[in-house]
């Protein structure tokens, strides 16, 4: 999918969503990319009203003026849980992206490898916005940032410090280098029977619902 609609607010596979459940979709955006003005993600731009986003996968160039994320542009009152971001967003102002989603969901089980850009001084988020932490949980970031600067905080999450070469957040609590990254004991509390799996020394986790 491509969509290019820069002056648009509202932009992704869906617009807007409003008590919504989506499941069990692999999108790839082609090389033309995603482009919109507010609030732009792959899934959808904006997300309310109890809506649900399960085992989603998303690769590819999303792009936007400000709210960009990997899954959602902007989510609140939604919850996501075991979805994968990877390919690259990037902002065209001092606004925020995000590598799943902006706002005030609640995000379980999720990882992204995005590449984040924008201009000096826009905030970058790994995984989503650092209000509320308690909201996101068992989560990691192993994505690269250009410049701005990045905040992760949650349960149980991590971030790989030797991809994030920025200014950042809370580096002693939730950072950790690419060979931690790469080794199961460091993942606290996480599930590597029936969620996670990991090759020791090579992969960072993966989610097995996408071998499927």
């Amino acid at each position: 999918m491509w969509m290019k609609r820069p002056t648009t607010n509202g932009v992704g596979l869906f617009g807007y969503i409003n008590n919504a459940s989506i499941s069990n979709l692999r999108l790839e955006v082609s090389s033309n990319g995603i482009n919109g003005g507010e609030y732009v993600g792959g899934i959808c731009g904006y997300s309310k009203g109890n809506s649900t986003i399960n085992q989603i996968m998303v690769s590819g160039m999303i792009t936007g003026s400000n709210d960009v994320g990997g899954i959602c542009g902007v989510a609140y009152n939604t919850s996501i849980v075991e979805c994968y971001s990877n390919g690259s967003l990037k902002i065209n102002g001092r606004g925020y992206v995000a590598g799943i989603a902006h706002g005030e969901p609640s995000i379980t089980n999720c990882c992204s490898t995005m590449s984040l850009n924008g201009t000096d001084g826009y905030m970058a988020y790994g995984i989503r916005t650092s209000v509320s932490p308690n909201r996101i949980v068992k989560c990691y970031f192993a994505g690269t940032m250009n410049s701005g600067v990045f905040a992760c905080e949650g349960t149980y999450i991590y971030y790989d410090t030797d991809c994030l070469c920025t200014n950042d957040y809370y580096t002693a609590k939730y950072g950790r280098t690419t060979v931690q990254m790469k080794t199961q004991s460091n993942y606290e509390g996480w599930d590597f029977t029936s969620i996670w799996k990991i090759t020791e020394g090579k992969t960072y986790p993966t989610l097995r619902c996408f071998d499927k």
